[in-house]
């Protein structure tokens, strides 16, 4: 069954916004590699504490050819970084 999780502070219960980076799924990943992700608006709705390093994460994981998939609606810190 495939999994939506929305990766954005934005977008979490208050007290566990920490919990919603996309990185936390990293162990999840390695261990379930049959789990279909999706990463739902990597970016954010607003800029809050998102990184290259975030986004690239994120981008290493679809490369991977998991079944990671990302919805990159908001994504304010590529145009910053003039991607």
């Amino acid at each position: 069954m495939p999994i939506t999780a929305h990766c954005s502070p934005a977008n979490s219960v208050k007290g566990a916004e920490c919990n919603a980076w996309p990185s936390n799924w990293e162990p999840v990943l390695e261990q379930y590699s049959a789990l279909h992700l999706n990463l739902a608006h990597v970016g954010g709705l607003k800029d809050e504490g998102w990184t290259v390093a975030t986004i690239e994460f994120v981008a290493s994981q679809l490369a991977l050819g998991r079944h990671v998939f990302a919805d990159v609606v908001a994504q304010p810190v590529a145009l910053r970084a003039g991607a």
